[in-house]
């Protein structure tokens, strides 16, 4: 007699759909976030090359940290808090000036 395998819950899948949308979009607004506020920091076309090169690493690490800890809402919280800090380093820069 065959078994049914058994079928993951509700909540289970929203965990996952959750953390697969913070680690493609949430990790996107972080590297164009650190871009940003590097390019701010340093002048001319070497700001913007390092800073979109680390923007390639921290998206990297974005993903690879909504997987990695034990919820959503905190794969969530540790995407928004990294973004904001680059907003916040990029605005004291001078970036919108």
């Amino acid at each position: 007699m065959a078994t049914r395998a058994k079928v993951p819950e509700r909540g289970y899948r929203l965990g996952v759909l959750s953390r697969t949308v913070a680690a493609i979009f949430g990790s996107y607004a972080l590297a164009v976030a650190s871009t940003f506020a590097i390019a701010a920091l340093m002048e001319g076309r070497d700001g913007i090359r390092l800073g979109a090169m680390i923007g390639f690493l921290l998206y990297t690490g974005g993903v690879i940290w909504c997987f990695a800890t034990d919820s959503a809402l905190r794969a969530w919280t540790g995407i928004a808090a990294a973004t904001g800090l680059c907003g916040l380093v990029f605005v004291a820069a001078g970036g919108l000036a």
